[in-house]
């Protein structure tokens, strides 16, 4: 309110409750053992105190548990028994930790970055693509789910693939702006895996090109799905929903974990998992 008192700055009523007691700076400072001179410039505000130091000399000045709480959250401290926002933890994953929670992941489980490049797989995952990911798919832009949706190698697996890469475009198209996701002046790193996918093979490059002019921008969300449905050299035909999650904020990762959607792929699921073979984990390095 106009012509109201303004409440203390935490330094002012460090010096009011300090004179309040009748204690000089000197016998303050001696008593939560600072120097004479430390305390003159937190007094005044010109220098910031240690939280221990701030709490020795509220203790030494008797302050009350309300001026106390005031007097260090002014400060930039937590309250005693609390920790401040800045010493919380991060609930966002490192990418390590992420790789970590991939790799133990019952399902079939990867990491996506914002290009769409797999970054980590469980060893699940590659059993269930039938490829070991440590030793293939080395090159750049090869590991972009884009990209690899129109190599043969992997798009005649896929039975919905119009259905599954209609999503993930709808996606990039509304994370990047459109249709000028695909422009190298606007996205370069992006627009050079697109570059990569169009040098795939041309049938399903010609069915990415019809679906990249027709299909609409979806609004980006934090959280999405889409469907797979894939074949296996077998013959056998396993169905999932995948759900995207972010997870590392720094590297822009996500989750995709893909969830058996029918008993088939349940029981296929449990038989990969106790396979005997050398599908190993899969990450790349990143920093962060």
């Amino acid at each position: 309110m106009a012509g109201g008192s303004q409440p203390k700055a935490w330094h002012q009523t460090l010096r009011h409750l300090r004179e309040s007691v009748g204690l000089s700076r000197i016998d303050a400072a001696a008593r939560a053992n600072v120097s004479p001179i430390t305390l003159k410039a937190y007094e005044l505000g010109t220098r910031n105190p240690s939280r221990e130091s701030l709490a020795a000399l509220l203790t030494a000045l008797q302050a009350d548990p309300l001026t106390r709480a005031g007097v260090l959250e002014g400060a930039g401290f937590a309250r005693d028994g609390e920790i401040s926002a800045s010493q919380r933890l991060s609930p966002w994953h490192t990418f390590d930790e992420a790789a970590a929670v991939c790799f133990q992941t019952p399902i079939p489980s990867c990491l996506t970055n914002q290009f769409m490049e797999l970054v980590a797989a469980n060893g699940l995952l590659q059993r269930v693509l039938e490829e070991d990911l440590n030793h293939s798919r080395t090159g750049h832009y090869e590991r972009s789910f884009l990209a690899m949706l129109t190599r043969r190698s992997v798009a005649d697996h896929l039975l919905n693939w119009d259905e599954a890469m209609t999503i993930p475009i709808r996606i990039a198209k509304g994370h990047y702006g459109g249709d000028v996701a695909a422009m190298r002046d606007a996205n370069p790193y992006f627009a050079g895996a697109v570059e990569h996918l169009l040098a795939g093979d041309p049938p399903y490059v010609q069915r990415f090109l019809a679906l990249w002019m027709t299909v609409p921008p979806r609004e980006e969300k934090y959280r999405w799905s889409y469907p797979i449905r894939w074949q296996r050299s077998n013959g056998d035909v396993l169905s999932f929903h995948v759900t995207v999650s972010p997870c590392d904020e720094l590297n822009s990762a996500a989750f995709n974990d893909w969830a058996p959607v029918d008993a088939v792929t349940a029981a296929a699921i449990d038989a990969l998992r106790l396979a005997a073979d050398e599908y190993q984990d899969f990450r790349v390095p990143l920093a962060g």
